[in-house]
């Protein structure tokens, strides 16, 4: 009988020294009796991770067989590696398939042979379903091959025609064998592999070391027939080749820090941002493939301080650790100078802000300093009452590495006036302005002055602010030139403007009705009549009156509502009217006393004996008894 060995050797290549093993996981093996019986599917479930290789194998041991298997599964398709014939005599039907699938979506799997031809003609066949897991790297699919080998007598080794060979990478570690059979009796041995045959299943495993630094692998097994009877006819071996590559080395990006003082965030090749907030060594999360360039820079410097990256740059061949990060202190400068002249208090500004209020003549700092180069502008925010200071000298300029000592501010006293007059007919209060501020409010007749006093020449405009309730205040004399005195001419004249009433009648109201004049002054109207409500509005000034609340049940409309007063206004209408008519009540009907019920009666039994009589006269008349 003719014998069929299909096997799958895979191949492992690590870098350096690094040793990786694989795993063989055989899940599956049916081997069918042929006949009227034969098996025409083979299907498991497996579970598989990203990266799994799953070989599938099927083995027929007679050569009449028109038999094709096919290999299929949830996880995807199959790869054909391999459809063996034998060698020699008439028949050219396949004897042998072999196909793989490298996983790409991890999870629970079916896989499935199916022969695809009449079942009455499948001949005894064997499927091996495996699994080959790496622990570290990726499989690889790369070459396969194919031998032979003639009869072998009981006790009697044989050698295939073909070595089994494949040149690969210039390392690798391991070779795993997988495969199937049908009803091979021999062993397969060679002195620098061990190769395991299970007879009952029909399976194939194995594995072999390799020397570090192999450039090829080439390999003669031997079949030694074990049977001491029957000969082992013949056989062929159909071979598959892969290899796991090594993931490729990475290595970590860091160094030191020194001489920090707050928060730095370094960044490697524009990103994975890293915050460093104390000195001492640091590695950026990211590690890089070897060969990969790297270059540290710093996307945000400390606060007051300046940090520069040595050795910052590079190619990946080892992790990196002699990246130098240093700070120091930005240098920063002072400005100030002197004060004289100064009688009373004065607020001096830098660059319009850094408020320093000074007491006394002498040397002046501000509190807030600059970095060399920055532009520095001193100027006077706010003045002494009778004096006026000036920065006479180095008031602006840009600092050049070195404190500013030399501004001069100087304040000479200079003749201060008041501005005011006087205030008459006054009702209630009246606030007044000089210049559009210092903001002045008056509650009775009399003389008036502003707080801010302003020197000669300095120009004044009094205006009124806010006029009082019921009264319109005029300015006379209110803008000039202060010339060397005090302005005391000043003329503010307040007149009453005359209020009238806004009011009317009201007219069909049932209930309450809720009046309002421009949207407010509510006024609650419960009859009909006049009404007059409680705040007079100004002549000139406009009136709208308007129902915000109807009674209960009606409608109530506004005439004559609205308009400008000139006078007491009293010729508003408002006209309620129903908003459902009333039901219509009709006269309620009297119940019957006693006697006028017997009336009843009587009048009833009456019209019956009348009715009786008539009918008996009317039968007579007619000839009807």
């Amino acid at each position: 009988m003719r014998k069929i060995l299909t096997t799958l050797a895979l191949l492992m290549s690590f870098a350096g020294s690094v040793t990786a093993s694989l795993t063989t996981t055989f899940e599956e093996m049916g081997n069918t009796a042929g006949g009227a019986t034969p098996v025409t599917i083979v299907t498991t479930n497996m579970t598989v991770a990203v990266g799994d290789v799953v070989v599938m194998v099927a083995v027929t041991n007679k050569k009449p067989s028109v038999a094709t298997f096919a290999f299929t599964s949830t996880a995807g398709a199959f790869t054909e590696l391999d459809v063996a014939t034998m060698a020699g005599g008439t028949n050219t039907n396949p004897d042998s398939w072999l196909g793989y699938m490298t996983i790409t979506s991890a999870g629970d799997h079916t896989f499935t042979a199916t022969s695809t031809s009449d079942p009455a003609k499948i001949p005894t066949a064997t499927v091996g379903i495996y699994k080959l897991t790496a622990d570290s790297g990726q499989i690889v699919y790369l070459d396969e091959a194919f031998s032979e080998w003639g009869p072998i007598a009981p006790g009697a080794s044989a050698t295939p025609t073909d070595a089994l060979s494949w040149a690969g990478n210039a390392s690798y570690g391991e070779i795993g064998v997988v495969g199937a059979a049908s009803s091979l009796r021999g062993i397969l041995t060679n002195p620098s592999i061990d190769i395991g045959f299970d007879k009952s299943s029909k399976r194939v495993v194995g594995n072999k070391t390799l020397a570090a630094g192999a450039t090829s692998f080439n390999d003669v097994w031997n079949i030694t027939n074990q049977d001491a009877a029957k000969d082992e006819t013949g056989g062929s071996l159909s071979v598959a080749f892969a290899e796991i590559k090594a993931a490729a080395p990475t290595y970590s990006i860091g160094g030191d820090v020194s001489g920090l003082s707050g928060s730095i965030t370094l960044q490697n090749n524009g990103g994975d941002d890293l915050v460093r907030t104390t000195d001492g060594s640091f590695t950026f999360a990211t590690e890089l493939d070897s060969g990969a360039t790297y270059n540290v820079t710093i996307s945000s410097q400390p606060a007051g301080q300046d940090c520069t990256v040595t050795n910052g740059s590079g190619t990946a061949t080892a992790d990196v650790s002699n990246v130098a990060v240093t700070c120091a202190d930005i240098p920063t400068y002072s400005i100030g100078g002197n004060l004289s002249g100064l009688s009373g208090s004065v607020t001096l500004q830098n660059n319009s802000g850094d408020d320093l209020i000074l007491n006394a003549d002498g040397a002046f700092t501000f509190a807030t300093e600059l970095l060399d180069g920055a532009a520095y502008a001193v100027m006077v925010s706010a003045e002494p009452a009778t004096q006026t200071c000036t920065v006479t000298g180095g008031g602006s300029g840009n600092v050049a590495a070195a404190d500013v000592t030399n501004v001069v501010v100087e304040c000479v006293t200079v003749a201060k006036f008041t501005v005011g007059g006087m205030l008459s007919g006054l009702s209630g209060s009246v606030t007044l302005q000089n210049n559009g501020s210092d903001d002045l409010i008056l509650n009775a007749d009399g003389s008036f002055t502003f707080s801010t006093t302003l020197a000669s020449g300095d120009a004044y405009a009094v205006t009124v602010l806010t006029q009082p309730a019921t009264q319109e205040c005029t300015v006379t004399s209110g803008s000039g030139t202060v010339a060397a005195a005090d302005i005391t001419d000043v003329a503010i004249a307040c007149v009453d403007i005359p209020t009238h009433n806004v009011g009317g009648t009201v007219s069909g109201l049932s209930g309450g009705v809720t009046l309002q004049n421009n949207g407010a002054d509510d006024l609650v109207v419960n009859a009909d009549g006049s009404f007059t409500f409680a705040t007079p509005v100004k002549e000139g000034d406009t009136y709208a009156v308007t129902v915000s609340a109807q009674p209960t049940d009606q409608t109530c409309t506004v005439t004559n509502g609205s308009g400008t007063v000139t006078a007491d206004v009293a010729d508003v209408t408002v006209a309620c009217t129903d908003s459902t008519p009333p039901p219509v009540v009709g006269p309620a009907t009297p119940i019957p006393t006693m006697s006028q019920w017997a009336l009843i009666l009587l009048s009833t039994l009456f019209g019956l004996v009348v009715f009786t009589q008539r009918r008996r006269l009317f039968l007579k008349t007619s000839g009807h008894q």
